[in-house]
């Protein structure tokens, strides 16, 4: 599969060392299981620390959880990553904001990483899961197109995930109870496509 083929995710957040890393190895590890080499996720921040390794305590939580974030890099977000990306995760409102400032097409694509998670129900699916033949990305973008049109006119109070930027154990423990949920939401949606395409192969 080359990388045209590939869903392609970015996950957004301050300097890119915890919450966006951590969510960008769960997701890619998710996938991988789910879909080996359908999904392509990456992290930038929008005031990286660029060449930074991620905080102890956000590779701590991704060790816990199955996956690692050795080898990581912190990169600043650009305009480019954004109009590459099939779809845009923010860990909060604010992120989002700057997103659509840098891209503003980019709009339909963009979402917090809980907005996203709690729009994924089974009606923002039926596209996907109806076009079985479909690839991943098909699907996929399908799948985002009608999150977009779903989603309510203003972000829920809660969207934002906690920063624990040199905080201590339970501002990350608080961190990781809002973001691994979402995390496993959008990846019990990714299962469900896929289970629907095999169901439709002849």
């Amino acid at each position: 599969m080359t990388s045209a083929d590939r869903l392609r995710i970015l996950t957004v957040c301050t300097g890119n060392v915890c919450r966006s890393p951590l969510a960008e190895r769960l997701l890619q590890t998710g996938f991988d299981e789910i879909c080996p080499d359908a999904v392509e996720v990456r992290s930038a921040g929008t005031h990286a620390l660029v060449g930074a390794d991620a905080e102890p305590g956000s590779r701590a939580i991704a060790s816990a959880l199955g996956a690692s974030l050795a080898g990581f890099s912190a990169r600043q977000l650009t305009t480019p990553m954004l109009t590459g990306a099939d779809l845009v995760l923010a860990m909060s409102t604010e992120h989002r904001a700057v997103i659509l400032q840098l891209a503003p097409s980019a709009f339909r694509k963009t979402f917090t990483l809980r907005e996203f998670a709690r729009v994924l129900s089974g009606a923002a699916l039926e596209k996907a899961e109806a076009a079985s033949t479909a690839s991943v990305r098909e699907a996929w973008l399908a799948t985002i197109a009608e999150a977009a049109g779903r989603r309510q006119a203003g972000p829920a109070p809660d969207d934002d995930i906690t920063d624990p930027f040199r905080e201590g154990p339970e501002v990350y423990r608080r961190m990781a109870e809002e973001l691994v949920p979402a995390v496993d939401a959008i990846l019990t949606a990714g299962d469900s496509v896929r289970r629907r395409k095999h169901a439709g192969s002849p």
